[in-house]
């Protein structure tokens, strides 16, 4: 029988454990190579992905169907196969554009960042349009922990008064087809409440 491994002669190191820091997602036929998620259309597990090979031999990897991606299809860059890594966590996290659609009223938008930030995320960017017809739309680009916190922050945003629609705006120039559904979401990544009456006085 062959001596195991000894104090002068270690074992050789495993494959490394997922988690933060590691990549993402794994290239087929690449292994190794250095990836970059998409800030056009911010993907996220269990997004269908798509990778795109950039200069300097990284990939990006976009939505399947991002208008971006399409360009640098039709700009003859070949599309790579790519596969989410679980419980792998980008350095940052994974950053994602959320929109709330809300009656308009004072402290909407305190008490949106408030429950979002009690779920443990980053709030990088917020902007609010102008209201129409009492209706107002928040559009918010945070930075999630783990994929799994993306469902939770919109169910809570959702709670919040006077909100009717939490959604991931679709990157301009794609179509609601092009979302795959994901665990606890509506398939075009929204999830929908009843329009809530102001709390009275």
């Amino acid at each position: 029988m062959p001596p195991g491994p000894s104090a002068e002669q270690p074992a050789p190191p495993g494959p490394p454990a997922a988690g933060r820091g590691a990549a993402p997602v794994a290239v087929a036929g690449r292994p190794g190579a250095p990836v970059r998620l998409a800030r056009c259309c911010t993907p996220v597990p269990p997004d269908e992905v798509t990778g795109y090979a950039t200069k300097g031999g990284s990939v990006t990897v976009h939505r399947t169907g991002c208008p971006a991606g399409e360009r640098m299809r039709a700009a003859g860059r070949g599309p790579l196969g790519v596969t989410w890594v679980p419980d792998a966590v980008p350095p940052s996290g994974y950053r994602v554009t959320l929109r709330a659609e809300a009656l308009n009223r004072p402290r909407l938008l305190a008490d949106l960042t408030a429950v979002m930030s009690a779920e443990g995320i980053g709030i990088v960017s917020a902007e609010v349009e102008p209201p129409q017809e009492l209706r107002v739309r928040h559009t918010y680009t945070i930075e999630l922990p783990t994929a799994g916190t993306l469902p939770l922050v919109m169910r809570a945003m959702l709670r919040v008064s006077g909100v009717y629609d939490v959604c991931r705006p679709q990157p301009e120039g794609a179509g609601n087809a092009d979302d795959p559904p994901g665990p606890g979401v509506r398939p075009s990544w929204g999830i929908h409440g009843r329009s809530a009456a102001f709390p009275e006085v």
